[in-house]
């Protein structure tokens, strides 16, 4: 089994089984145009991409925490996304991340409104998490 360590600013959407977003239908899952839980062949984040993609937006990316059995999703800013294998450890200066990167508010909102979404988290925040594959 791999893991990973992730650091990356954006929003916590949480397992597309139990979102910490909306909207959400009669059996609290994503009530979305562009998402079909059913569809085996794509997966919620290649189905953001493709969302973003006709939105014209770039720049934003879900990236998969949890286990690749039970992911949740983050919707983050790519250039912010940094990762590293388990056991090493991911070096942070804090004061790096006293403000957001440049632009990533409007680009993180565009992406959220393009996608229909309402997240829980109120705004984009830096988000730390781990991952395991295999």
């Amino acid at each position: 089994m791999s893991g990973y360590t992730h650091l990356a600013y954006g929003f916590d959407l949480g397992p597309t089984d139990a979102p910490k977003c909306g909207p959400k239908d009669d059996h609290d899952e994503l009530d979305l145009p562009w998402w079909d839980p059913d569809d085996d062949d794509l997966g919620f984040a290649d189905c953001v991409a493709d969302a973003l993609k006709e939105a014209g937006i770039t720049g934003v990316e879900i990236v998969e925490g949890g286990h690749c059995d039970y992911p949740a999703q983050m919707l983050v800013v790519t250039a912010s996304h940094k990762q590293v294998e388990w056991p090493s450890a991911l070096v942070l200066d804090l004061s790096d991340m006293e403000h957001p990167p440049e632009g990533a508010f409007d680009l993180l909102t565009s992406a959220v409104e393009a996608l229909g979404l309402v997240p829980d988290q109120h705004d984009p925040r830096w988000l730390a998490f781990l991952s395991f594959e295999g």
